[in-house]
């Protein structure tokens, strides 16, 4: 990004010198001398030239690029979404999660396993992550990532526009706050809001006896968090008051109702040497019985087929 950054500001001055500075041609073009006598006489060849150099060289300079690592599930999108212009897919891992089985969904981990290797094995700088799929999969491949190897970049889907965009930009004033319930329970059941409010009383007898940790912003809406500054306060907040309130807890149990950007930062701030055994589990509306069926041990030293927790 940093040599077409640099050949854009080239082009754009070597635009401007030929409209403006034509004398200037002798030294650039000592080689090409009749070439520099003839745009000095045409004037109109010249400014074309240089025009020509100044619209190719602003998009270089000006337009945003990435390489996009994508993660989509053939149950919740069929095409992926129209990605912000000089952004290119550089890798898209399509899970099959059509149901979900216990072989769908150890294949499933392979797979995310697979894909969050590549991205640590490659040498693209600041590659960014985009996701519509199941949650504890995104959460699994930030904790796999992580925050050391790579500095990531996030994408958003807008769905009532039809397109990404990404979280970037430290203006944002995002308003989160929290409440604590020690049932004097040896296991922490927390639950994220930022998209939609997550109804406690909903939840089936597994969840009911645990302490409950809620963590939600002022505004709940599925595009409340736009801003990367808003983004990383959330994150930062969370993690540091459920290490607080684990501390004599056995396991955390994660509930999320929010954005793919904010559980993938989720789980790269997740670690197995300070954070208690966390699952994260999915949300299945149309399951009436339980409507968190499964979900994944995110900080085990090592994901493997063990890390699926069934119901």
């Amino acid at each position: 990004m940093i040599k077409r950054k640099i050949s854009g500001v080239l082009l754009i001055l070597l635009g401007v010198c030929t409209i403006i500075f034509p004398e200037l041609l002798q030294y650039i073009s000592w080689n090409y001398i009749n070439l520099t006598l003839v745009l000095q006489e045409y004037p109109g060849i010249r400014n074309s030239i240089g025009i020509l150099c100044i619209v190719v060289g602003l998009p270089l300079l000006l337009i945003n690029t990435a390489k996009v690592y994508c993660m989509t599930s053939n149950d919740i999108i069929a095409v992926l979404p129209k990605l912000p212009i000089g952004f290119t897919c550089e890798k898209e891992l399509e899970l099959k999660t059509t149901n979900t089985s216990e072989e769908i969904l150890k294949n499933a981990i392979n797979d995310v396993n697979n894909f969050a290797r590549d991205i640590n094995v490659s040498k693209v700088h600041k590659p960014c992550f985009f996701s519509i799929c199941d949650i504890p999969f995104i959460v699994t491949a930030g904790y796999l990532i992580g925050d050391g190897t790579h500095s990531v970049r996030y994408l958003h889907y807008i769905r009532s526009k039809g397109k990404c965009i990404e979280i970037k930009g430290n203006n944002g004033k995002l308003e989160f706050s929290s409440n604590y319930n020690d049932k004097g329970s040896k296991e922490l059941l927390v639950t994220l809001s930022t998209s939609f409010k997550i109804n406690t009383h909903t939840l089936n007898d597994k969840f009911l006896n645990m302490n409950l940790l809620c963590i939600e912003t002022k505004n709940i809406d599925v595009d409340s968090i736009l801003k990367l500054n808003d983004l990383n306060c959330f994150c930062d907040f969370a993690i540091d008051t459920i290490r607080e309130k684990s501390t004599t807890v056995n396991n955390v149990h994660l509930l999320l109702a929010t954005s793919s950007s904010v559980a993938f930062a989720i789980g790269q701030r997740l670690r197995n040497t300070m954070d208690r055994p966390t699952v994260v589990y999915q949300f299945e509306n149309s399951n009436i019985s339980d409507n968190r069926p499964w979900g994944i041990l995110i900080n085990s030293k090592e994901q493997t087929n063990d890390s699926i927790i069934l119901s």
